[in-house]
Parts: C-alpha cells; sequence; structure tokens
C-alpha cells in the first residue's frame, strides 16, 4: 500500500525582514549583472532566498564554490533559527466524506432508476 505523507514547509522565522528574504529572479533578471549586484547589496548580511538560488550570470564564475557556499547557507539556515516548519493542515474528513457521500447518493440515484425501469417493463 502507498502512503501519501504531509511535507513540512520551511517559510522564514519571525522577524526576518521579508523584504529582504524575496528575490526575483524571473527570466528578465536573469543575464543583467547589475540587477545582482544590487540584490546582492540589498541582503548583505541578511537571511535571504539570494544566498540559496544560483543565478544564470555566475555559471561561469566557479560554480563548484558557489554551490558549496549554497548548500552550506541552506544547512545554516536549517540549524540556525532562519526557518520555522508547517505542516499543511490535512483535508477535513467532512470534504471526503463529502464526496464519498455524493458518490453513494449517484451510485443510489442509479440503481433506483434501474429500478425503476424494470418494474415497467
Amino acid at each position: 500500500m502507498n502512503t501519501v505523507r504531509i511535507p513540512e514547509i520551511l517559510l522564514p522565522a519571525e522577524g526576518v525582514d521579508m523584504q529582504k528574504w524575496a528575490v526575483n529572479a524571473c527570466d528578465q533578471y536573469t543575464s543583467d549583472e547589475n540587477y545582482w549586484k544590487q540584490v546582492a547589496e540589498i541582503t548583505c548580511g541578511t537571511p535571504s532566498a539570494y544566498n540559496l538560488i544560483f543565478p544564470e550570470i555566475y555559471l561561469n564564475d566557479k560554480p563548484e564554490q558557489r554551490i558549496a557556499q549554497i548548500n552550506k547557507t541552506m544547512r545554516e539556515y536549517l540549524s540556525g533559527g532562519v526557518r520555522r516548519g508547517r505542516r499543511p493542515r490535512p483535508r477535513s474528513r467532512t470534504r471526503r466524506n463529502g464526496r464519498t457521500a455524493l458518490r453513494r447518493k449517484k451510485q443510489r440515484h442509479s440503481h433506483n432508476r434501474l429500478q425503476c425501469c424494470r418494474r415497467r417493463g
């Protein structure tokens, strides 16, 4: 039997500056070196998603070193109180039972129509 496991969602901890945490990394900016320099200046010394991503502009600039730093930062964020875990709320039984009840109602309706047709014939 397969088991569905609900993951833990990692969010920045209370007190993390969300304006410095969030980073826009869309195609419009990935190859704009000035954009990434500004992001680095703004987020310098603070927890930020910038420290967890690898901008396209830096692919040829010591990638092994950058990847090692990203991995180190991930471990620091996980162990250093930069994040808080949160589990999503499981679906309520009412909703699941509501679907089951609707399915049963449709089955009963089909069964009743079949019985009605048999009586007529």
